[in-house]
């Protein structure tokens, strides 16, 4: 009878005449139960469980090359649970053109980086001045500030940029974050404020732009100045910038840093980061000087990763030194670009009791959820919390069952967060569907690892697999209750359940 009610659940589902909410700040039942018994009322039955939680070490690396970094982090942070976070950028570099012709008497007047940072679009605030003077001309110039998304301090920050002596290889590569480069000559450096602006500045009486700057950070390089003259300019004609292959074993690469070891992490898109040269040259009379601009490539083509160092305080060390997979962790670490994960055991115990009362009181499972409340005896601050994590199994790189099962409901969450500007707060991991497969299919009960971090969809809106995230750069961090603990709110498995009368 439950079995046949599931499979006229899933055909519901695929003909679209069943609305399933997973997650409800109203009710504890998710509907799904609704479905198992037609005509029968749901009793409703709470009961809840211990479950055993472990904290997951991944040795604080992850991988940050091209197939992993949709977005890329610059910055330092440091508190005392989870200690310093550091992240730096490394990318090459390749020519826009090969065997590029700067014309007569070329000169480098000057060579900037930009990089556009994650904004808080709705705090922008505009200047205008409507009596501007541009090359003589009457115009209006409107200024537009943003606050850079950030996570940390609003501290201002210097920003390095440095030539990478070492060969990077091919964007095909495997990096990880922990993977290190030698650096030559610093290029550049910029203290940068917390905010952004991008400038307009158009004719009084309208009209095409006069002059226009993107909403960026603008690094001037000017020690670099006589290394692009004498390098770039200078050798236009010289094999080494002939081709892709020769160029970027020629000039290798930037590494873009931060001078502080205390401050924000930032986000940008890799791909849109601009490297420009301003130089000028003869025109076609001796008297005229033609002032250009040559745009360097440093997109998708070119190898580029984050590495992310640590400085991690002893309290949290010890703990990652002394995980107890049996009895399960007082305390859970979990931290984004690969600080540590959770891991969540349903015991032996608690499956044969759920078991029991599937064979003997033939119960239909309406709900199943984990519960963990952050352990505010630690982590009592204004931080952002995770607005959203990762659920595998363990040893799997598979989605869970709930993910195949429900994802393309617009109402499934695989995790609720509660109260997330409060101290404590709690999340729901939904894992119904995985619990009915254990109890009912007698599917393997495997543990399940959370991360910091949310799944990405293509362009169609479609979840891809399991690596297909953003843990590599979410810089976000919480720390949990566990199990071992005699706290209230150590971490639980509540089930909600009905039997047919």
């Amino acid at each position: 009878m439950i079995i046949n009610s599931i499979k006229n659940l899933k055909l519901s589902i695929l003909v679209g005449f069943v609305s399933i909410a997973l997650s409800s700040c109203e009710s504890d039942i998710d509907g799904i139960g609704q479905q198992f018994f037609e005509g029968a009322t749901p009793n409703g039955t709470k009961k809840s469980y211990d479950i055993v939680t472990y904290n997951v070490s991944h040795n604080d690396t992850i991988r940050t090359d091209n197939q992993r970094l949709v977005e890329a982090t610059l910055g330092a942070f440091d508190e005392s649970v989870f200690g310093k976070q550091k992240a730096s950028y490394i990318t090459q570099v390749r020519l826009s053109s090969y065997s590029p012709d700067f014309g007569a008497n070329a000169k480098v007047d000057s060579i900037v980086l930009e990089i556009k940072p994650e904004l808080v679009k709705d705090s922008l605030v505009t200047t205008t001045d409507e009596n501007y003077k541009y090359e003589g001309k009457d115009a209006k110039k409107v200024v537009n500030t943003y606050p850079i998304s950030k996570y940390g301090k609003k501290k201002e920050m210097t920003i390095n940029v440095d030539l990478v002596n070492d060969f990077l290889g091919s964007a095909s590569s495997k990096i990880y974050s922990n993977k290190t480069v030698a650096v030559g000559q610093r290029l550049g450096s910029k203290a940068v404020a917390p905010r952004v602006s991008g400038i307009t500045i158009t004719p009084k009486e309208g009209g095409e732009n006069l002059y226009y700057r993107d909403t960026a950070i603008r690094i001037p390089l000017n020690d670099g100045v006589d290394f692009f003259q004498k390098n770039i300019v200078d050798k236009s004609s010289a094999s080494e910038l002939k081709d892709a292959a020769s160029f970027i074993r020629y000039f290798r690469g930037l590494k873009i840093s931060v001078q502080d070891n205390d401050g924000y992490i930032m986000k940008f898109a890799p791909n849109d980061v601009a490297l420009k040269m301003y130089y000028s040259s003869k025109g076609t009379t001796d008297s005229t000087t033609v002032h250009s601009v040559y745009s360097f490539d440093l997109g998708s083509e070119n190898v580029h990763f984050n590495q992310i160092e640590y400085n991690r305080p002893s309290e949290f060390t010890s703990a990652m030194n002394s995980i107890n997979k049996t009895e399960g962790d007082a305390r859970l670490y979990m931290q984004g670009m690969g600080g540590p994960g959770v891991m969540m055991v349903i015991p032996k115990t608690a499956i044969e009791n759920i078991r029991e009362l599937y064979n003997k009181d033939k119960i239909g499972i309406l709900s199943a959820k984990i519960r963990l409340y952050t352990d505010s005896n630690v982590w009592n601050n204004s931080y952002t919390k995770p607005q959203n994590m990762l659920v595998k199994y363990n040893n799997s790189n598979d989605f869970v069952d709930d993910m195949k099962v429900f994802q393309n409901l617009s109402n499934f969450s695989l995790i609720q967060g509660y109260d997330l500007d409060k101290n404590p707060s709690y999340y729901d991991i939904n894992i119904t569907q995985t619990l009915k497969n254990i109890i009912e299919k007698e599917a393997v009960s495997k543990g399940l690892e959370l991360n910091v971090g949310h799944y990405l969809v293509n362009s169609r809106g479609v979840y891809i697999n399991q690596n297909y995230n953003n843990r590599a750069y979410s810089p976000e961090r919480i720390v949990f209750t566990g199990s071992n603990t005699a706290e209230a709110n150590k971490p639980k498995l509540t089930i909600i359940y009905t039997q047919k009368k």
